[in-house]
């Protein structure tokens, strides 16, 4: 009787328990803080392609799809992989006063399928001639 007694009182291992149940959320908002900080840089790195995309347009409006994506990819910094790059850039019309060039990038988390499995980003800027 007294051993069992002993046992309702051991209190060996509590902390390493409360440490199990809150270490593991600090782990899931560490990681989760991460991939936003991913996502809002990855957004970033994509605004700054679109800014060079205009910048070609600016120079050339008739430029094709194809030698605007050459010009954007040639020119990454280091983040955007380019074959989840979508460069969308209708040739104008002949009295076309402006051009729109559209960018989408499909972000992939680090840690894929944890809440989301991917996340498309679009940006667009509108030329004027």
């Amino acid at each position: 009787m007294k051993r069992l007694s002993l046992i309702f009182r051991c209190e060996r291992g509590v902390v390493a328990i409360e440490f199990a149940f809150v270490g593991l959320l600090l782990i899931i908002l560490t990681i989760g803080l991460i991939e936003i900080g991913r996502a809002l840089f990855m957004m970033n790195e994509l605004s700054h392609a679109a800014d060079r995309a205009s910048r070609v347009v600016l120079l050339n409006f008739s430029v094709g799809e194809s030698e605007l994506r050459d010009a954007v990819v040639g020119n990454f910094l280091i983040s955007l992989m380019p074959e989840s790059l979508s460069i969308f850039s209708p040739a104008p019309a002949s009295g076309a006063s402006f051009r729109v060039v559209e960018l989408e990038y499909e972000f992939t988390p680090l840690i894929s399928d944890f809440i989301i499995d991917s996340l498309v980003m679009s940006v667009d800027r509108r030329i004027a001639r």
